[in-house]
């Protein structure tokens, strides 16, 4: 599978204070745009939710001392990264088309969504021994490695698909996306793989913002799966 992190960048000449200083603001702007997406959604998100949005901000906080200790340029290139469009693109857990076989039923895609989240965790998993000899680094993901048991729990307790939803289109769209930003995530937990091999900071520093953006997109996609769970029963308990 390809290496989609980029590559170290070159070592570049001592910008002016004015320059720093305005990457900095720059930065702490990002930085606040993206705890405004992590605190908007937990207003009605149930418990379970509220815990895994807070999961997502202790991440944060990881990655924000990983890249702390790489300097203000690799801070600024991390909220850089953050904020590129895929990334908010991924962090609302907004998703087109349908990645599962024509006619599977919302059933059959929950247990593709599941059998996904196992095989992140076995990934999680073993970035733990690659990244032991970075205790920065290695904090982000095993607080990755947490926060992705806790989906994968939250999923297995999602409520019961009844026969008449197996085809309703709004909770195929919530498992669809779901399922799309495990498939990106897989990809990018390679990348970071193999950019802890070669301690690759800027490698290292993408792909830690897709962790944030896909697990974002993950928590908000599991969190509507849930309403609209809730808000079909409501409707099959009222005779609709």
């Amino acid at each position: 599978m390809a290496n989609l992190s980029p590559t170290p960048r070159p070592h570049t000449a001592r910008r002016p204070a004015w320059q720093r200083r305005t990457a900095g603001l720059c930065a702490a702007g990002a930085g606040v745009a993206f705890i405004g997406l992590l605190v908007s959604p937990r207003a009605h998100a149930d418990a379970d939710g509220a815990s895994l949005y807070g999961d997502l901000s202790t991440i944060y906080g990881d990655v924000s001392a990983f890249e702390n200790s790489y300097g203000l340029f690799q801070d600024t290139v991390f909220f850089s990264d953050l904020a590129s469009p895929g990334d908010i693109v991924a962090a609302s857990g907004f998703d087109l088309g349908d990645p599962f076989p024509a006619g599977a039923t919302a059933s059959e895609d929950l247990s593709a969504v599941a059998a996904e989240g196992d095989t992140l965790t076995s990934q999680l998993a073993d970035l733990q021994a690659t990244a032991a000899a970075d205790g920065n680094e290695l904090a982000v993901i095993n607080d990755a490695l947490s926060l992705q048991q806790q989906i994968n729990s939250a999923v297995g307790d999602l409520a019961t698909i009844t026969g008449q939803d197996e085809t309703n289109p709004l909770l195929i769209a919530d498992l669809s996306a779901i399922y799309s930003n495990e498939v990106n995530y897989d990809t990018f937990l390679v990348n970071l793989g193999d950019a802890l091999a070669i301690d690759s900071p800027a490698g290292i520093t993408a792909d830690n913002a897709y962790i944030l953006s896909e697990g974002l997109g993950m928590v908000n996609d599991l969190q509507s799966s849930a309403d609209t769970l809730t808000i079909l029963a409501d409707l099959a308990s009222s005779g609709l």
